[in-house]
């Protein structure tokens, strides 16, 4: 009898393992089955949001296999001015506020942004653009010609410095891959490498990139730079090795105005046309960019960056 007693309490506990474990993978499957994909720093992608620069608000559009024009609102971001640059990080949109020197933090509530404040952090002049690595946010002070980094605590950026980054010309955009910045020279028709640790730049040089003209935004993806030219309303494809860019051409894309920015999503570029209020996506391939549309997108005024 002991030992039939034993037998049912381990077949008992075995039976509450397995129902457990189910109840917990069901649970996982849903929340991945919700539409949203987690990166590395924890931020929801199901959501991709538009800055608008000309009437200072953030549009904010659902995305499944790609942008769904038909689910965009205005975030109801309030506090910006001039706004150009936005990163998201731990459920907190930061954007930069070109006009009046600032980052502005909201809460992401879904589509929503709300309880938007100044960061407080200081030193940048027309930021133009943030990105957040290691909880580190990584700023391009446009007028001054320097990038800065600062501390993130919440909803604010505490403890920022000069990076030491030189040489820069109207920084704009701004991405780190493996250690590696790599900044557009909107004023100087270049982009600028610098390797990176913690908050200091050096070895900063001219990548090599040719063929530019006002570069805004730049994008790294599978060995490739994919730089928004404004003056020059196309995008140029660079080769990446290490902090050389080389072999740029012309991607091909067409009907581009004024474009600032692209995002890559799904096999597909978004190119964001600051000159027409329209946003574009098109077929990627290598250095090849074709079959470019616009998205048909009604609520955009002057888009800048994208953020996801």
């Amino acid at each position: 009898m002991r030992k039939r007693k034993i037998f049912i309490e381990i077949v008992n506990k075995l039976l509450a393992f397995f129902i457990t474990f189910q109840i917990i993978s069901c649970s996982k499957l849903l929340d991945l089955n919700d539409g949203s994909l987690s990166s590395s720093n924890g931020n929801s992608t199901s959501l991709i949001y538009i800055v608008n620069t000309n009437n200072n608000s953030i549009l904010s559009c659902y995305v499944s296999s790609e942008i769904n024009k038909n689910q965009c609102i205005n975030s109801g971001a309030t506090g910006l001015n001039n706004p150009n640059g936005i990163a998201i990080y731990n459920g907190i949109a930061f954007i930069t506020n070109f006009g009046t020197s600032q980052i502005i933090s909201c809460k992401i509530n879904g589509p929503n942004l709300q309880g938007c404040v100044d960061t407080g952090g200081t030193g940048y002049t027309g930021p133009a653009q943030i990105i957040i690595q290691n909880n580190l946010a990584y700023i391009t002070s446009n007028y001054t010609g320097l990038i800065y980094s600062c501390s993130i605590s919440g909803q604010s950026l505490t403890g920022c410095v000069n990076t030491g980054a030189s040489g820069l010309s109207g920084p704009l955009d701004i991405k780190i891959i493996n250690n590696i910045a790599y900044i557009t020279n909107a004023t100087g028709n270049s982009v600028s490498t610098c390797t990176v640790s913690g908050t200091t730049f050096s070895g900063c040089v001219n990548s090599g990139a040719l063929g530019l003209s006002a570069p805004k935004g730049i994008i790294i993806s599978n060995g490739y730079a994919y730089i928004t030219n404004y003056s020059g309303n196309s995008v140029s494809v660079c080769s990446v090795s290490g902090a050389s860019l080389s072999g740029c051409v012309s991607s091909g894309a067409s009907n581009l105005n004024n474009p600032y920015s692209t995002f890559i999503y799904n096999q597909k570029i978004y190119i964001s046309n600051f000159g027409t209020n329209t946003l574009y996506t098109c077929s990627l391939n290598g250095v090849n960019i074709s079959g470019c549309t616009d998205l048909g997108l009604s609520n955009l005024n002057g888009p800048s960056f994208l953020g996801m």
